[in-house]
């Protein structure tokens, strides 16, 4: 696969969500299947990781959480799946030659 296959979608100044095409191959080939999955990243200071400096909660020291499937999260978002949460709605379709479209639109 290639193309985009990363999009970010802002919630407020210090939390998005990353919406990432994963094939099950390579370094994924664990997955049983291609997909799409969506983290959310926050940065604020109140979810950092360290207490060294709470004001620059970035990197390594922020918060990822995946929030489209359950543990252990290898249940990917296929083919016709929707998603909504924090303020977004998602739409996944791939066609034959494993290319991913991701339809978006603000929930506000």
């Amino acid at each position: 696969n290639s193309g985009l296959r990363l999009l970010v979608l802002p919630r407020d100044d210090s939390r998005f969500l990353t919406v990432e095409v994963l094939a099950n191959t390579g370094l994924d080939a664990y997955l049983p299947d291609s997909g799409v999955v969506v983290h959310e990243i926050d940065q604020r200071p109140s979810a950092c990781r360290s207490n060294a400096d709470r004001q620059s909660c970035r990197n390594e020291y922020r918060r990822q959480l995946p929030v489209s499937g359950t543990a252990p999260f290898t249940d990917l978002l296929g083919n016709g799946a929707t998603w909504s949460g924090r303020g977004w709605s998602l739409e996944t379709r791939s066609d034959s030659s494993g290319q991913w479209v991701v339809d978006y639109r603000s929930a506000a």
